[in-house]
């Protein structure tokens, strides 16, 4: 089965809580299929009738997270169809029983037509999520947004985030090399929206500048900023590239506009 994507809407709200400490509960979750392809700002048509129900996704059906990939361990039972409901293309995960908000789509492998007496039995192993590669999120903040959604685990929200840059291009579990000269030190973000902007399409950006101090030695290419939730060693958080890149010669300084520095949620 195809990864799952989490909806925009969703991944707006979980932006803003880490970036932006606005306060964010775990949201309960219950499971469906849709008959036409879900967009990620909204839902696809579920059946109407036939006896057709979203099912509870309980925690204990969900494996923990580990490298920000989660799957289902137990088999998922929709209920049996008392006539045809049609061929559903995407698994939906709904913050309701009814109506409610998409947090998850699932695209389905495949073509079954659910008639009369059929039931979709989605067996363990089949469902998984994981971030795509390209992610700015580091894999400590990818596993903790799988164990948020899928277990019902706190997000780890920092009050005070700091920023730094790299010469060297992140990994999920690596934030790339930082300059070694005295002067060099990571500023810091209070973790309000007065430092990031709302996020819009799972998308934000830092709300001020971030101004390091002058180099009095040459520091290398800079290609990326990252951000840390401690002043010196971790945890790395996110990065993303500094485009153009920026020589960091004697006297030079590093000022990050505001909005020059975003992060996706992807």
């Amino acid at each position: 089965m195809p990864n799952g994507t989490i909806a925009t809407s969703f991944a707006n709200k979980i932006q803003d809580a880490l970036l932006g400490g606005i306060n964010l509960s775990p949201p309960s979750k219950h499971i469906g299929y849709t008959m036409t392809a879900s967009g990620s700002n909204g839902f696809g048509a579920e059946p109407v009738g036939a006896s057709y129900a979203r099912i509870s996704a309980i925690p204990n059906i969900w494996s923990v997270a580990t490298d920000g990939t989660t799957t289902n361990i137990a088999d998922l039972e929709m209920p049996r169809a008392s006539g045809t409901q049609g061929t559903p293309v995407a698994l939906t995960i709904y913050d309701s029983s009814i109506g409610g908000n998409p947090l998850v789509f699932i695209p389905i492998d495949g073509s079954l037509t659910i008639q009369n007496r059929n039931s979709l039995i989605i067996p363990a192993g089949v469902i998984t999520h994981r971030f795509k590669a390209t992610s700015h999120y580091s894999q400590y903040w990818r596993t903790a947004i799988m164990n948020f959604i899928y277990l019902g685990t706190p997000l780890p929200i920092e009050p005070i985030l700091w920023a730094g840059y790299t010469s060297s291009a992140p990994t999920a579990t690596a934030s790339g090399t930082e300059p070694v000269a005295a002067e060099y030190v990571r500023q810091s973000l209070n973790n309000n929206k007065t430092s990031f902007t709302s996020a819009v399409n799972g998308s934000l950006g830092t709300a001020l500048n971030l101004q390091f101090p002058i180099s009095a030695s040459a520091q290398g290419n800079i290609s990326h900023v990252a951000l840390f939730g401690s002043q010196a060693g971790g945890p790395y958080l996110a990065s993303a590239p500094l485009v153009p890149n920026v020589a960091m010669t004697v006297n030079a300084q590093m000022i990050i506009q505001a909005g020059s520095f975003t992060l996706q949620l992807r």
